[in-house]
């Protein structure tokens, strides 16, 4: 089953993104397995993408300390990872996701190799981009957003965690 093809076709995405997918030669491999009692464990450059034990539960807590009523008019998230935090950010809260991976090696990874089942979901690779979805979005709404950084992201991605700070906030006050 060619998930990727699925992925790409069901969550929304940029031409450029599903062009850039589609050609991409994986060059920092992405360990994705499942331990023996059921846990996840995604490593990348040496650095674990989930907590080692309970990496689901954790990720549940995650998302359920995040602040803000579940009715929202966009939820903006740094890092794919295996898609766990997205499941429930969208459980959690009530409005279109959009999730910013700046790595193409992790969302190829991903996004090839179980399928997705979101709605209003939308994946952005470039800064530019990301800074134009959320113009958008806050042009027609109440302003409503929740914005959030996949933890384990914080040591591989510093500056472009910095980078997505600075657009989001830059966005959101234009």
């Amino acid at each position: 089953m060619d998930y990727l093809a699925q992925n790409t076709e069901k969550i929304g995405m940029a031409p450029a993104v599903k062009a850039q997918l589609k050609s991409h030669q994986i060059e920092s491999p992405v360990t994705v397995r499942m331990k023996k009692g059921g846990g996840l464990e995604m490593i990348y450059r040496n650095c674990f993408l989930y907590d080692k034990e309970k990496p689901i539960e954790n990720a549940v807590a995650d998302i359920q300390r995040l602040q803000g009523e579940s009715e929202q008019d966009l939820v903006v998230f740094f890092g794919l990872g295996f898609g766990i935090h997205a499941e429930f950010l969208k459980k959690r809260f009530n409005a279109p996701l959009l999730i910013f991976e700046p790595s193409l090696d992790i969302l190829k990874t991903t996004l090839s190799l179980r399928p997705f089942q979101f709605d209003n979901v939308f994946l952005e690779t470039n800064f530019g981009r990301l800074a134009e979805i959320i113009d958008q979005r806050m042009e027609l709404s109440d302003r409503r957003m929740i914005v959030a950084i996949h933890r384990q992201y914080r040591e591989l991605f510093s500056k472009e965690i910095d980078r997505f700070t600075f657009v989001v906030q830059q966005a959101a006050n234009s």
